[in-house]
């Protein structure tokens, strides 16, 4: 009868086997864990990268914006808990983007040529001490890893910019030493001045395009291919001086179901103690000789079959505020005063087709004005105009005297709720 031989040594080899089989379980669970924890540390290392060549690409074509722009967005998406710095400005490259070619080309400060791309890169290696931290890698040795991830943002310079007139644009002066000029800025990085000022001042349309006078576009003025001839001297644009292909198309506006649901109760009297509705037209002083009227309006939604303001009548908004008008709106002859001078807050919606929404001849107005419809004018026959805009507007016609307009460049008429297209541009966009 045969017997089993070294029943106790088979025994002896499984329980090794099983321990190996077990080391192996671990360091792969280890490098899962470890290999996890660098997935997600570079996805937010992307991030950051994207954020931060968007931002800067928007500040374009200031050199010294964009590289602040690209450190700060950065830094708000630095998700490593450690305050060491994602980017510093040897990290951001600024220069062009060859759309035929995919190729970025850094353009060396003081080289005159047209900037349209920044490429940023954000580190966490050892050099900077913001290294990822490993958990189980240092059983074998390696106790922190290096990551780093890049982007390359430009700003279509093919793009129409902050005031679009559909049909038409017109600018001209009036009064003598006067101007009517246009700039930039970025009412995300604070209130409008010298310091974040830019040359992003675009204009376009896709009909008739005349800059008259002392007027002068610092930025690009572009029209439609099939429009007619702009009438347009060279000094008068500091940018591109180009038509595009594309008509421009954007949406009707929709003002849903403001018409019914709104915030218009919350308006009684004015401060004068005088109605301000009738049957949902809005009037605030009268057109008769007077004192000045005023009222806050809360933050909300407003439905106006017409606007009008007389007397240096002044409304004043306090938050983020939609104003949607059937009809003329006529601010002409008075102000509103949007306390937080983000254009954002104030969105004007004039939905009439072809009515007239006349802005206020004097002062300051930081708004977004949005209508496929309607006339956006500031020119009365006899009348002194001195208005600083500041926001953007799309219309059906444009036609200004004597404005100087400031155009928010955070402001993107997709993100409106009226705006949902707008075919043949892109305006800022990663491309690497």
């Amino acid at each position: 009868m045969l017997k089993p031989r070294h029943k106790a040594n088979r025994r002896g080899a499984i329980a090794i086997l099983a321990a190996f089989c077990l080391i192996i379980v671990i360091a792969f669970l280890a490098f899962s864990i470890d290999f996890g924890q660098l997935a997600v540390a570079e996805s937010n290392l992307q991030n950051a990268a994207d954020a931060a060549a968007l931002s800067a690409a928007r500040a374009l074509p200031n050199r010294e914006l964009a590289i602040a722009a690209a450190i700060e967005w950065a830094e708000k998406n630095n998700t490593s808990g450690l305050g060491t710095p994602l980017v510093s400005a040897e990290d951001i490259e600024i220069g062009t983007w060859d759309e035929e070619t995919a190729l970025f080309t850094v353009v060396p400060e003081g080289d005159n040529t047209t900037l349209d791309a920044v490429r940023v890169t954000c580190h966490r290696t050892a050099e900077r001490g913001n290294s990822i931290r490993l958990f189980f890698a240092p059983v074998i040795g390696t106790n922190n890893a290096s990551v780093m991830a890049s982007a390359v943002a430009r700003r279509d310079r093919a793009s129409c910019g902050g005031i679009i007139g559909l049909l038409k644009i017109y600018f001209n002066d009036r009064i003598s030493g006067h101007f009517t000029f246009t700039d930039s800025y970025d009412s995300g990085q604070g209130e409008y001045g010298s310091w974040n000022a830019s040359n992003n001042g675009d204009i376009c349309t896709n009909g008739v395009l005349r800059l008259r006078g002392n007027t002068f576009i610092n930025g690009d003025a572009k029209w439609w291919e099939d429009a007619v001839t702009p009438s347009v001297a060279a000094w008068q644009v500091s940018g591109d001086f180009i038509a595009f292909q594309n008509e421009l198309v954007f949406s009707d506006i929709n003002p849903g179901n403001a018409a019914n649901q709104n915030n218009n109760s919350l308006l009684d009297q004015s401060n004068n103690g005088v109605e301000l509705l009738d049957n949902q037209k809005f009037q605030l002083g009268s057109s008769e000789p007077g004192a000045p009227d005023s009222i806050t309006l809360p933050p909300g939604t407003y439905y106006f079959t017409e606007m009008s303001l007389f007397n240096d009548s002044t409304i004043t908004v306090t938050g983020p505020t939609r104003i949607y008008v059937e009809g003329t709106i006529d601010l002409r002859y008075g102000n509103i005063d949007n306390v937080g001078e983000k254009p954002i807050d104030l969105q004007i919606y004039p939905m009439g087709n072809n009515k007239f929404c006349y802005l206020p001849l004097f002062g300051e107005l930081h708004a977004v004005i949005y209508t496929t419809k309607s006339y956006i004018h500031v020119n009365t026959p006899g009348e002194d105009v001195d208005l600083e805009f500041f926001g953007k507007i799309l219309a059906k016609r444009i036609v200004f005297f004597d404005v100087i307009s400031h155009i928010d460049e955070s402001v993107d008429f997709d993100d409106l709720e009226a705006g949902k297209a707008q075919h043949g541009t892109s305006g800022i966009s990663l491309v690497q």
